[in-house]
Protein backbone atom coordinates (compact mmCIF):
# COMPACT_ATOMS: atom_id res chain seq x y z
CA UNK A 1 0.00 0.00 0.00
CA UNK A 2 2.92 2.69 0.58
CA UNK A 3 4.27 3.01 -2.43
CA UNK A 4 6.93 6.09 -1.72
CA UNK A 5 8.16 7.70 1.61
CA UNK A 6 9.73 10.73 0.77
CA UNK A 7 11.71 13.68 3.03
CA UNK A 8 10.91 17.20 1.53
CA UNK A 9 12.63 18.71 3.93
CA UNK A 10 15.46 17.89 5.52
CA UNK A 11 16.26 19.34 9.45
CA UNK A 12 18.14 22.58 10.16
CA UNK A 13 20.50 20.95 12.22
CA UNK A 14 21.49 17.78 13.41
CA UNK A 15 21.40 16.47 17.14
CA UNK A 16 25.04 16.29 17.51
CA UNK A 17 27.65 19.58 17.18
CA UNK A 18 30.61 19.23 15.78
CA UNK A 19 32.65 20.68 18.82
CA UNK A 20 30.19 18.49 21.11
CA UNK A 21 31.88 15.64 18.91
CA UNK A 22 35.85 17.25 18.82
CA UNK A 23 35.26 17.40 22.78
CA UNK A 24 34.06 13.89 23.38
CA UNK A 25 37.03 12.56 21.23
CA UNK A 26 39.45 14.97 22.81
CA UNK A 27 40.45 16.74 19.44
CA UNK A 28 41.71 19.91 19.35
CA UNK A 29 43.17 20.47 16.07
CA UNK A 30 40.96 20.92 12.81
CA UNK A 31 42.48 18.92 10.32
CA UNK A 32 40.13 16.10 10.76
CA UNK A 33 36.86 18.92 11.12
CA UNK A 34 35.67 17.88 7.59
CA UNK A 35 35.56 14.04 7.78
CA UNK A 36 34.37 14.54 11.51
CA UNK A 37 31.52 16.13 10.03
CA UNK A 38 30.91 13.81 7.96
CA UNK A 39 30.66 11.16 10.01
CA UNK A 40 28.55 13.37 12.24
CA UNK A 41 25.61 13.28 9.03
CA UNK A 42 26.29 9.76 8.53
CA UNK A 43 25.54 8.81 12.38
CA UNK A 44 22.52 10.72 12.37
CA UNK A 45 21.29 8.80 9.35
CA UNK A 46 22.09 5.26 10.77
CA UNK A 47 20.70 6.16 14.11
CA UNK A 48 17.33 7.57 12.51
CA UNK A 49 17.08 4.09 10.24
CA UNK A 50 17.89 2.10 12.93
CA UNK A 51 15.38 3.66 15.53
CA UNK A 52 12.72 4.45 12.73
CA UNK A 53 12.26 8.23 13.98
CA UNK A 54 12.91 11.26 12.71
CA UNK A 55 15.19 13.49 15.56
CA UNK A 56 14.98 17.09 14.51
CA UNK A 57 12.12 18.40 12.84
CA UNK A 58 11.73 17.38 9.08
CA UNK A 59 9.22 17.13 6.27
CA UNK A 60 7.69 14.14 4.41
CA UNK A 61 5.76 13.06 1.79
CA UNK A 62 3.70 9.55 2.31
CA UNK A 63 2.14 8.38 -1.30
CA UNK A 64 -0.47 5.56 -0.88
CA UNK A 65 -2.68 3.89 -3.68
CA UNK A 66 -5.58 4.16 -1.54
CA UNK A 67 -6.94 5.00 1.57
CA UNK A 68 -6.60 1.85 3.62
CA UNK A 69 -9.98 -0.62 4.58
CA UNK A 70 -9.36 0.35 8.61
CA UNK A 71 -9.97 4.34 8.11
CA UNK A 72 -6.68 4.23 9.40
CA UNK A 73 -3.09 5.41 7.93
CA UNK A 74 -0.27 4.71 10.04
CA UNK A 75 2.59 7.02 9.66
CA UNK A 76 6.24 5.56 9.24
CA UNK A 77 7.76 8.48 10.71
CA UNK A 78 7.76 9.08 14.89
CA UNK A 79 7.28 11.14 16.56
CA UNK A 80 4.45 12.88 14.77
CA UNK A 81 4.11 16.88 15.25
CA UNK A 82 1.29 17.47 12.44
CA UNK A 83 0.15 16.58 9.31
CA UNK A 84 -0.07 19.24 6.89
CA UNK A 85 -2.19 18.13 3.72
CA UNK A 86 -3.82 15.54 2.53
CA UNK A 87 -4.30 15.48 -1.33
CA UNK A 88 -6.08 13.34 -3.60
CA UNK A 89 -5.23 12.67 -7.31
CA UNK A 90 -7.12 12.06 -10.64
CA UNK A 91 -5.92 9.94 -13.44
CA UNK A 92 -4.98 13.33 -14.98
CA UNK A 93 -2.57 14.07 -12.55
CA UNK A 94 -4.79 17.18 -10.96
CA UNK A 95 -5.29 17.08 -6.98
CA UNK A 96 -7.87 17.90 -4.71
CA UNK A 97 -7.11 18.86 -0.92
CA UNK A 98 -8.89 16.23 1.12
CA UNK A 99 -10.76 18.75 3.88
CA UNK A 100 -8.68 18.81 7.39
CA UNK A 101 -12.27 18.50 8.88
CA UNK A 102 -12.56 14.33 7.75
CA UNK A 103 -9.53 13.22 9.80
CA UNK A 104 -7.90 13.83 13.26
CA UNK A 105 -4.56 12.93 13.86
CA UNK A 106 -3.48 10.76 17.01
CA UNK A 107 -0.09 11.51 17.51
CA UNK A 108 0.39 9.98 20.97
CA UNK A 109 0.06 6.63 19.59
CA UNK A 110 3.45 5.10 18.15
CA UNK A 111 3.06 4.81 15.61
CA UNK A 112 0.88 8.19 15.06
CA UNK A 113 -2.07 7.71 12.78
CA UNK A 114 -4.39 9.83 10.88
CA UNK A 115 -8.10 8.63 11.52
CA UNK A 116 -10.97 9.19 9.77
CA UNK A 117 -14.27 10.72 11.45
CA UNK A 118 -17.69 9.05 12.07
CA UNK A 119 -19.48 9.07 8.80
CA UNK A 120 -16.93 10.58 6.87
CA UNK A 121 -16.38 9.04 3.27
CA UNK A 122 -12.30 7.89 3.06
CA UNK A 123 -10.58 10.04 -0.16
CA UNK A 124 -10.54 7.87 -3.21
CA UNK A 125 -8.45 8.31 -6.09
CA UNK A 126 -8.59 7.51 -9.41
CA UNK A 127 -5.21 8.21 -10.52
CA UNK A 128 -4.00 4.19 -10.48
CA UNK A 129 -0.68 4.64 -8.31
CA UNK A 130 0.51 7.30 -5.69
CA UNK A 131 -3.11 8.74 -5.63
CA UNK A 132 -2.95 9.76 -1.95
CA UNK A 133 0.03 11.88 -0.77
CA UNK A 134 0.00 12.68 2.94
CA UNK A 135 2.80 15.74 3.82
CA UNK A 136 3.22 15.68 7.78
CA UNK A 137 6.01 16.74 10.26
CA UNK A 138 7.43 14.09 12.27
CA UNK A 139 10.80 14.95 14.93
CA UNK A 140 11.41 15.23 18.78
CA UNK A 141 11.71 19.58 17.62
CA UNK A 142 13.67 21.79 16.42
CA UNK A 143 16.83 21.84 18.26
CA UNK A 144 19.60 19.56 19.31
CA UNK A 145 18.08 19.99 23.06
CA UNK A 146 15.11 18.39 22.05
CA UNK A 147 16.21 15.12 21.14
CA UNK A 148 16.79 12.68 23.92
CA UNK A 149 20.03 12.43 26.01
CA UNK A 150 20.52 8.54 24.89
CA UNK A 151 20.47 9.34 21.10
CA UNK A 152 22.52 12.46 20.98
CA UNK A 153 25.21 10.27 23.22
CA UNK A 154 24.89 7.05 20.87
CA UNK A 155 25.75 9.55 17.79
CA UNK A 156 28.61 10.89 19.57
CA UNK A 157 30.03 7.17 20.63
CA UNK A 158 29.25 5.72 17.13
CA UNK A 159 31.20 8.86 15.35
CA UNK A 160 34.07 7.78 17.86
CA UNK A 161 33.86 3.96 16.67
CA UNK A 162 33.79 4.86 13.35
CA UNK A 163 37.06 7.57 13.38
CA UNK A 164 39.23 5.05 16.19
CA UNK A 165 37.98 2.08 13.70
CA UNK A 166 38.32 3.65 10.08
CA UNK A 167 38.80 -0.12 8.36
CA UNK A 168 35.44 -1.51 9.78
CA UNK A 169 33.08 0.64 7.95
CA UNK A 170 32.42 0.96 4.42
CA UNK A 171 32.96 3.81 2.71
CA UNK A 172 29.38 5.52 3.12
CA UNK A 173 29.95 4.84 7.29
CA UNK A 174 28.10 1.38 7.36
CA UNK A 175 29.02 -1.46 9.66
CA UNK A 176 27.55 -4.91 9.80
CA UNK A 177 26.21 -4.02 12.79
CA UNK A 178 25.98 -0.78 15.63
CA UNK A 179 29.06 -1.45 18.70
CA UNK A 180 27.10 -3.37 21.83
CA UNK A 181 27.17 0.65 23.35
CA UNK A 182 25.12 2.36 20.71
CA UNK A 183 22.85 -0.22 20.58
CA UNK A 184 22.10 -0.01 24.05
CA UNK A 185 21.81 3.92 23.97
CA UNK A 186 19.30 3.62 20.59
CA UNK A 187 17.06 0.26 21.62
CA UNK A 188 14.91 1.87 24.00
CA UNK A 189 13.73 4.15 21.10
CA UNK A 190 13.41 1.64 18.39
CA UNK A 191 10.19 1.84 16.85
CA UNK A 192 8.92 -2.12 15.79
CA UNK A 193 7.21 -2.44 13.54
CA UNK A 194 4.74 -5.76 12.96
Amino acid sequence: MIQALIRTAVPLALPVSLNEVKAHLRIDASDEDALLASMIRAATNTAEDYIGRALITQSWSLFLDHWPAGRRVDLPKSPTQSVDSIRVFADDDTSVMYAPANYYLNAASDPAGIFLRRGVAPPIPTRVTNGIEIKFVAGYGPSQADVPVPIVEGIKNLVGYWFEHRDAVTPNYRTASLPVSVDALFAPYRSVRL
